[in-house]
């Protein structure tokens, strides 16, 4: 029966109006709950669950968790969310059509008899109550689904994110034990720490670098999927005979875990220097040679590693040979200037003290003069902000080398930008190359 031909007004008892209204109702809420649920559920839990799901799950999850969360947690949400959805709207609109259906039916009771006769008689009796009704049910289950809907999706999705990453953790952290068995710590740093871990299957000793707070790296986008710099980066140079190769990555809670080649034999610049003393004249050289070729390749590849200092050179002795590690501090490569500070200050350019700036070539070239002269010396150029923007190094501490070296160096570590040795040149600085053979070739290469 339409809800319009109901009448308050004709003296109808709580019964007989109580089985109208439910009937009335029924057929109202029906047509109501269809069209306000389906706009109401379909706008709010599409737009909300997309939004904060996508937002929070995306975010959160993506970056800290492998992809294997994101993937558990869609389903576990998508599954989560239409059951509560569905239960929600149900006792929702019970609820809903239970307190609706009380409230029009007592409302005629307390009113004048009379009411119903001052209005016009081409108006039907029944109006008055249809529109409230209508009206207040349609209100009453769109606030009642809205305010269920979005406490349950909450609940569900925070439940169901808690679980799977926990879940994934475990199986990660599990994948990872399984591979591999920890045998000795190598060092640590502010980023982490390093342990020489075997592989429980092929018995083979790798490097393993245990990375802290992941989650403040920058990120890149490779394949649909945000990964850290660091990684993106050692994939990207790996098979380079001067960069340490990369094998995998396991992600652990907010830590990643990488793992390269083991460099037996080797032992960074600055613990060699440390033990040894400054290198000969012919092996700075050599090691000198190897850094400036890898980060000519690191460049040509859209890399700068930003943080070149003996700390992160791997150094055997037995033929001089080095492996440029910690990609942590490095960006894509770019010819804008660098408007923030990443690496060791005392390998900063003077032009970003002088002018909040720096570029990337020029700031390597600076960074390998800096090498270039603790691996003469054993002893780092600069000890104080002064003389990196003025005073420059005690060059006394290079009074025993070689003409050719000296120019290499001072060329390297030139206060103004615009006088310091170009990058492309430092290949073909006379102390570099390997012979007067190789030396012709070069400026022969120059002139064309």
């Amino acid at each position: 029966m339409p809800l319009t031909n109901f009448s308050v007004g004709d003296g109808a008892n709580d019964k007989s109006v109580s089985q109208s209204v439910s009937q009335s109702v029924s057929q109202s809420v029906s047509q109501s709950v269809s069209q306000s649920v389906s706009q109401s559920v379909s706008q709010s839990v599409s737009q909300s669950v997309s939004q904060s799901v996508s937002q929070s799950v995306s975010q959160s999850v993506s970056q800290s968790v492998s992809q294997s969360v994101s993937q558990s947690v869609s389903q576990s949400v998508s599954q989560s969310v239409s059951q509560s959805v569905s239960q929600s709207v149900s006792q929702s609109v019970s609820q809903s059509v239970s307190q609706s259906v009380s409230q029009p039916a007592s409302q005629p009771a307390s009113q004048p008899a009379s009411q119903p006769a001052s209005q016009p008689a081409s108006q039907p009796a029944s109006q008055p109550a249809s529109q409230p009704a209508s009206q207040s049910v349609s209100q009453s289950v769109s606030q009642s689904v809205s305010q269920s809907v979005s406490q349950s999706v909450s609940q569900s999705v925070g439940q169901s994110v808690s679980q799977s990453v926990s879940q994934t953790v475990s199986q990660q952290l599990d994948s990872f034990k399984r591979s591999y068995s920890i045998q000795s710590k190598l060092g640590e740093g502010s980023f982490g720490e390093v342990f020489c871990v075997q592989c429980r299957s092929s018995k083979k000793k790798y490097a393993a670098k245990v990375v802290k707070n992941v989650k403040h790296q920058d990120k890149i986008l490779q394949n649909d999927k945000l990964i850290p710099m660091e990684v993106w980066a050692l994939k990207r140079l790996s098979g380079h005979p001067n960069i340490a190769t990369f094998m995998e990555h396991h992600q652990i809670k907010d830590k990643i875990v990488i793992v390269t080649d083991y460099l037996s034999g080797y032992s960074d610049l600055f613990d060699h220097i440390e033990e040894h003393g400054r290198l000969t004249e012919l092996s700075a050289r050599n090691v000198i040679r190897q850094v400036v070729e890898v980060v000519g390749f690191c460049f040509k590849m859209g890399i700068d590693h930003r943080d070149i200092k003996e700390e992160n050179i791997m150094y055997n002795p037995a033929g001089d040979q080095i492996k440029l590690i910690d990609f942590g501090s490095a960006s894509v490569l770019s010819n804008r200037a660098y408007n923030f500070v990443r690496g060791t200050d005392i390998y900063i350019p003077p032009e970003h003290y002088l002018n909040s700036q720096y570029y990337p070539k020029p700031g390597a070239v600076w960074a390998i003069g800096c090498l270039a002269f603790c691996c003469l010396s054993s002893f780092t150029p600069f000890t104080s902000l002064n003389q990196i923007v003025s005073t420059g190094p005690d060059w006394s501490l290079l009074a025993h080398c070689s003409t050719d070296s000296l120019d290499f160096v001072k060329c390297s570590l030139n206060i103004s930008e615009k006088k310091r040795m170009p990058f492309h040149m430092m290949r073909h600085h006379l102390w570099v190359v390997d012979s007067i053979e190789e030396f012709s070739n070069l400026e022969l290469e120059c002139s064309l």
